[in-house]
C-alpha cells in the first residue's frame, strides 16, 4: 500500500520540484565561471521561486504542465547565475529534470513497498535524493572545461527533451489510468537514467574529440619547436659567424678609410654602418624564449623587406612556460609573415605590442591584408593546398591561450588582420 509520497507537495507546492532540479542543475554547472554577486543573484533566484508554493496545478486533462514552468524558471536562475549560454543551461536543466524524476520514482518505489509513517518518509525522501544526487554527480563528472556543451552536440539535448516530454506524458496517462505502481515507477527509473547516459555519453564522446585535438596540436607545437630550435641554433651560430666575419673586415676597412676621400670614403661608410645594423636586431625584450624568437623574425623580415616593430613588457611574460612563449609568438609572426609576404612593399608592415593592463596579459599583433580570409570556428580556415600542418599554428595559439584561462580573438577589419590574446596572471 503507498504510504505518504506526497507529503512535502502538500505543504511547499511546486517550490519541492524547484529545489529539487535547481539543487542538481547547480552541482551539473558548479565548473562554469560565476556571474558577478553570485551568491546575490543566488539568494535572489531562490527567493523569486518561493511563489511555487502557491502556483496552481496547470494540466490539460492527465498531463501536468507545472514541471515544464519550473524547469523554464531554473534553466533561466542557471543563465541569471552562471556565465554560460543558453543551449548549455537547457543541456543542464533537462539533465537535473531526468536526476530528479530518476529520484522520484525510487522514493515512490520505496513507499508502495513500504508502509511508512511521516517521519520515516521523510527521513527515506532524503536519504534517496541524496543517494541518487551523490551517484549522478560522481558518475557523470568532468574535469575543467570539459562540462561544455558545443552546438554540434546539441541534438543530445534535443533526443532528451524528447524522451523527457514522451516520459512525462505516459507516467501522467499511466497513473491517471491504473494509479501508481512499481513497475511504472521503476520504467519511469529507467528511462530518466537512459537519458543521462544518452546525454552524458555524446558529451563525454566529445570530450574524447577534443582531446585528440589538443594531443595533434601538441604533437604539431612539439614538432615545430624542435625545428624552431634547430633553426634558432643555426641562426645564433650565423649571426656570430656574420659579427666575427664583419668586424675582420671592418679592421681593413678602417685603415682604408683613412687613406681614402670622396666616393670611396662613403662606400666604406656604408659598409661599416650595415655591419653595426647587426646588432639592432637582437631582441632584448627581459624575456629570454622571447628574445631568440624575436632575433629571428627580425632577420627573417629584414631578408624579405618586411617592417617589423614591437614594443614588448618581456618580464610580464615570466608567468608562461617558456616553451609556451616561443611556440605562441613563433605562430602568431609566421603568420603575420606569411599574410604581409602578399602585399607590396609599402605594406610590408607588422606591429606587436605585449604589456600588461589591469592584472591582465594583454597581447595584440596586426598586419596589413588586403586579401580576404575565412573563418571558421573563430580561426582562419585552414588551406588544404598548403599541407596537413597547415592550420594548426592558429589552433596552437588558441590552445596555448586557453591553457592559461585566456581568451583568442582574430579578426580581419580595414584591411588589417589582428591577433588579440587576453590571459590573466
Amino acid at each position: 500500500m503507498l504510504s505518504n509520497p506526497f507529503v512535502f507537495i502538500r505543504y511547499i507546492g511546486f517550490f519541492s520540484f524547484f529545489s529539487e532540479l535547481a539543487i542538481i542543475q547547480f552541482l551539473f554547472m558548479r565548473k562554469f565561471a560565476r556571474r558577478s554577486f553570485f551568491w546575490i543573484r543566488l539568494l535572489v533566484g531562490t527567493a523569486v521561486g518561493v511563489v511555487f508554493v502557491f502556483m496552481p496545478s496547470l494540466s490539460a486533462g492527465p498531463v501536468g504542465f507545472a514541471y515544464f514552468v519550473v524547469l523554464a524558471y531554473v534553466v533561466g536562475f542557471a543563465t541569471f547565475c552562471f556565465k554560460a549560454n543558453v543551449f548549455n543551461c537547457i543541456f543542464y536543466g533537462l539533465a537535473a529534470w531526468a536526476v530528479q524524476h530518476m529520484a522520484w520514482s525510487f522514493y515512490l518505489i520505496a513507499c508502495m513497498l513500504f508502509k511508512m509513517d511521516t517521519a520515516v518518509t521523510v527521513t527515506v525522501y532524503i536519504s534517496i535524493y541524496a543517494a541518487t544526487y551523490t551517484a549522478t554527480f560522481f558518475a557523470f563528472s568532468f574535469g575543467r572545461n570539459d562540462h561544455v556543451i558545443h552546438r554540434e552536440r546539441l541534438m543530445a539535448g534535443v533526443i532528451s527533451a524528447v524522451v523527457l516530454f514522451v516520459t512525462t506524458v505516459l507516467y501522467d496517462f499511466s497513473v491517471a489510468q491504473d494509479g501508481n505502481s512499481v513497475w511504472t515507477s521503476l520504467y519511469a527509473a529507467i528511462l530518466s537514467l537512459t537519458i543521462l547516459f544518452v546525454q552524458f555519453g555524446i558529451l563525454s564522446k566529445d570530450f574524447l574529440r577534443r582531446k585528440s585535438e589538443q594531443l595533434e596540436l601538441d604533437k604539431a607545437t612539439l614538432e615545430k619547436l624542435l625545428y624552431s630550435r634547430n633553426k634558432q641554433q643555426m641562426l645564433t651560430n650565423e649571426t656570430v659567424e656574420i659579427i666575427n666575419r664583419k668586424c675582420h673586415d671592418l679592421k681593413h676597412q678602417i685603415s682604408l678609410l683613412r687613406s681614402e676621400q670622396g666616393a670611396c670614403k662613403d662606400a666604406f661608410l656604408d659598409e661599416i654602418e650595415k655591419a653595426v645594423m647587426v646588432y639592432g636586431d637582437i631582441a632584448k625584450t627581459g624575456n629570454n624564449a622571447l628574445d631568440i624568437t624575436l632575433t629571428e623574425k627580425c632577420l627573417l623580415c629584414g631578408e624579405r623587406g618586411i617592417k617589423f616593430t614591437y614594443i614588448v613588457d618581456g618580464e610580464s611574460l615570466d608567468a608562461l612556460d617558456p616553451v609556451d612563449v616561443s611556440a605562441l609568438f613563433g605562430n602568431i609572426l609566421d603568420n603575420a609573415i606569411e599574410s604581409v609576404a602578399r602585399e607590396p612593399d609599402d605594406r610590408k608592415i607588422i606591429r606587436l605590442n605585449v604589456s600588461v593592463v589591469h592584472g591582465y596579459l594583454r597581447i595584440h599583433c596586426e598586419n596589413y591584408c588586403g586579401h580576404e580570409v575565412v573563418f571558421a570556428d573563430g580561426l582562419p580556415a585552414p588551406d588544404a593546398q598548403k599541407g596537413e600542418y597547415h592550420g594548426f599554428g592558429t589552433r596552437s595559439i588558441r590552445y596555448i591561450a586557453e591553457k592559461y584561462d585566456g581568451n583568442v580573438v582574430m579578426e580581419r577589419k580595414d584591411e588589417l588582420f589582428n591577433v588579440n590574446i587576453i590571459i590573466p596572471i
